[in-house]
């Protein structure tokens, strides 16, 4: 169980985690933005921030499906979650991008 908190936060049907303390800041609206200090992530809702988020490393099953990298697997009231690193958010998650 990790003590750090995370920003959990849903698009594309998936549920996607952040290390709270990389979020600088969340602009509401109809796609939120979670800002962090290099970009911005849009989010179709942000769910809040969680304490204990039960994670385990990625490996390379992920890896052969998801070219990014990750922190880890989580497992948030029973949905899966991918715990992204704060200093390689996916293209395809940020701002801008369809």
């Amino acid at each position: 169980m990790s003590r750090e908190a995370y920003l959990l936060f849903r698009r594309f049907g998936c549920l996607w985690a952040l290390p709270a303390q990389h979020v600088t800041a969340i602009a509401p609206g109809s796609t939120p933005e979670i800002h962090l200090g290099h970009a911005a992530v849009a989010a179709d809702e942000v769910v809040g921030v969680c304490h204990e988020l039960h994670q385990v490393p990625a490996g390379r099953t992920l890896g052969a499906f998801w070219p990014y990298r990750c922190q880890g697997l989580g497992l948030f009231e029973n949905q899966p979650t991918v715990v992204l690193s704060p200093d390689h958010v996916p293209p395809l998650l940020c701002k801008g991008e369809p």
